[in-house]
């Protein structure tokens, strides 16, 4: 917020009336139909169509083969299965959503949100209980809304720390402005230490 500030943005605090409850009902278990879409299109193997023939070929991790035997068996809308699940521009639940969040941008003139993308630091490759979710996932994904991710700086053990900006619909150009103005402002974007640029 202090980068920001520095770089001549006005920063307000913005609290979405009704946000949990809105958030709450948008994930539809579509994973199943999606993925045996895939294999009918692009793999076309007689071996290979269904999840369960995923998940009898193996060659994953623990975390993944329990998330794909938990695709199994949930489909559509958990909470509320009498109503459909559909795209940012078909579904009541997701435009309603939508409608909430540009409502209160509008109310309060705000041209983006701003929030971090992870609010812990990024899982150890194969450390299952150490990947804590992620804020992306949290508005932009359900509303429609366009969101972009940008270096914020750094966390423990020069790890990298995003912050995303979600805009209103269709306004891409004003978060280009935005994230382009914010990266020249604060050049937080360095190559890893591990790799060096020859």
């Amino acid at each position: 917020m202090a980068d920001l500030t520095r770089a001549g943005a006005t920063v307000v605090d913005v609290t979405i009336p009704n946000f949990d409850s809105l958030r709450a009902n948008q994930w539809c278990a579509d994973f199943r139909a999606d993925l045996e879409n895939y294999l009918r299109i692009f793999v076309k193997r007689d071996t290979l169509k269904t999840l369960e023939d995923v998940i009898r070929v193996g060659g994953f991790s623990p975390l993944v083969r329990d998330r794909l035997t938990y695709q199994q068996t949930h489909t559509g809308r958990a909470t509320h299965p009498d109503i459909p699940c559909g795209d940012a521009f078909t579904d009541p639940l997701r435009i309603a959503y939508r409608n909430a969040v540009e409502a209160e941008m509008n109310r309060l003139h705000v041209d983006a949100l701003i929030y971090p993308s992870w609010n812990y630091p990024p899982a150890l490759v194969g450390d299952d209980k150490g990947y804590k979710g992620d804020n992306s996932q949290l508005v932009a994904p359900a509303t429609g809304l366009p969101a972009f991710t940008i270096p914020m700086g750094y966390t423990a053990g020069n790890l990298p720390a995003g912050l995303q900006f979600l805009g209103r619909l269709f306004d891409e150009p004003t978060l280009i402005r935005l994230t382009y103005g914010y990266e020249q402002a604060t050049h937080h974007r360095m190559p890893p230490k591990q790799f060096s640029v020859k």
